[in-house]
């Protein structure tokens, strides 16, 4: 049970002076919650009358499986369920009832709609991690051209191998979208012309990475290569991206990148549309000038 000590004192004429009323109330601003899975939230509480005196607040969670509380108040949930947070002062309790429910939350409110239309199995106008984890692909044209602009609960659907051709094509209001870690095939176009796109995170196990998957990216400035193995490079994959300055990749695999098929080869006429292109690793930097 986190318990907090508190010094309550007031400041009067220079010197303290304890408080000596007594609680009377205690209220939380809000007295049940619905939150998501991995959401955290900081519970505020009032106490009545607010110059009442006391020493110490002991919070406590009913079910800490369900909704984890510390000594400031912090809660966490963990997964779906419902538990009843309290928190006792001098006596005097207060509950707060929790419901988490363990279904993913969308920042992009069209991304959610596309993906209920497709993927809400059990017809409750949510996508659930079960149901999230039963799609292996996203297909074409699920997305094509949509103006969505964030994706980064893709990550959630950990069983999502590969993207398919032209899936996210022209998504011109795309600012940032993250890869699941058993991701492993990017294939053709598919994130040709997002323009909103700034940077771009690859993820480890990825293997393929098609032809032009990231080309006419206005706006791309940074790709972050995670894989110790250079993916399969179908060629200007980053074609016609004017801003992009960094390809990122690590450290200790430069040397493999840079022998592997249309990674090293900076100086084909294919990328002679940049002034230069910097590859900077995790612990050192190359510059390779093209003529």
């Amino acid at each position: 049970m986190p318990t907090k000590k508190i010094k309550n004192y007031d400041i009067y004429f220079g010197g303290y002076v304890q408080r000596s009323k007594s609680i009377k109330k205690i209220s939380f601003d809000n007295s049940s919650l619905i939150l998501y899975k991995g959401d955290e939230y900081d519970l505020n509480f009032t106490v009545y009358p607010n110059d009442a005196f006391y020493s110490e607040i002991e919070w406590a969670s009913s079910d800490e499986k369900v909704v984890s509380i510390d000594e400031d108040g912090h809660i966490v949930a963990l997964k779906g369920g419902k538990a009843t947070i309290s928190i006792t002062i001098n006596n005097i309790v207060a509950r707060c009832f929790i419901t988490v429910r363990e279904v993913i939350h969308f920042e992009d409110p069209l991304v959610k709609s596309i993906l209920v239309r497709n993927y809400d199995f059990d017809g409750d106008g949510e996508i659930s991690y079960i149901e999230a984890a039963r799609v292996t692909s996203i297909p074409f044209p699920m997305f094509t051209g949509m103006p969505i602009q964030s994706f980064d609960e893709l990550s959630y659907f950990k069983n999502v191998k590969t993207i398919a051709p032209h899936a996210f094509d022209s998504c011109d209001k795309l600012t940032s979208i993250s890869f699941p870690a058993g991701l492993e095939k990017i294939n053709k176009n598919a994130f040709s012309y997002c323009n909103s796109l700034t940077e771009i995170m690859i993820t480890p196990n990825v293997k393929s990475i098609g032809t032009n998957a990231f080309s006419d990216c206005a706006n791309l400035k940074v790709a972050y290569i995670n894989s110790n193995i250079p993916p399969k490079n179908g060629n200007k994959i980053l074609d016609r991206c004017p801003n992009l300055d960094r390809i990122i990749v690590p450290g200790e695999y430069v040397d493999d990148y840079l022998n592997a098929i249309n990674w090293g080869m900076l100086n084909d006429e294919e990328y002679l549309y940049y002034s230069y292109i910097i590859i900077q690793c995790f612990d050192y930097t190359f510059d390779f000038f093209l003529s």
